[in-house]
């Protein structure tokens, strides 16, 4: 949320990097951490399935605002959604190579905007799902698709968190 992932995809020799963050509070903190980088840009939007605008939650916890997730909310706010892959193709930028996600049960949607081909064009996707609202055995359904898509597919999950579970999916034939 703040900036750790970005700094340590630079350190391993990504050259370009976007980093998008919708809660205001968390991107200052964001953007004053990045501010040294010239090849990071930060985005005040949420990654969502749509391009449009959105009720957003600004959670009592720092890490867990969110389009959906409704507990310890203390405001609401309207934030920009964006479309990944819309966004991508918009502005002209390069597919990524790797996306890291965890983006508070929006994460589902955000899969099932993506099509196949621009998901076979990554070498990476590391996703947090959260099971707030979602039965389990959904997960299921995503695995599979990436599977079928000839991904491998590893947990690392660093906590025993039963709502939450990441997952880290390569793309076997990346080139």
């Amino acid at each position: 949320n703040i900036g750790f992932y970005s700094i340590w995809s630079l350190e391993c020799g990504i050259s370009k990097c976007y980093s998008f963050e919708p809660d205001p509070h968390t991107f200052r903190n964001l953007e004053k951490n990045l501010k040294e980088f010239t090849n990071v840009e930060c985005f005040n939007v949420a990654i969502s399935d749509n391009n449009g605008y959105s009720k957003f939650g600004i959670s009592i916890y720092d890490v867990s605002s969110s389009l959906n997730y409704t507990d310890n909310v203390k405001e609401w706010i309207s934030i920009e959604t964006i479309n990944l892959e819309d966004w991508i193709k918009k502005n002209n930028h390069i597919p990524p190579t790797i996306i890291k996600c965890d983006i508070e049960q929006e994460e589902w949607n955000f899969l099932d905007s993506l099509s196949d081909d621009f998901i076979k064009s990554l070498r990476y996707i590391v996703v947090e799902f959260h099971f707030f609202n979602k039965e389990k055995g959904d997960l299921h359904n995503y695995i599979m698709r990436f599977l079928d898509l000839d991904f491998s597919c590893q947990s690392i999950s660093p906590h025993k968190l039963d709502h939450h579970k990441t997952l880290k999916f390569v793309n076997l034939n990346y080139k």
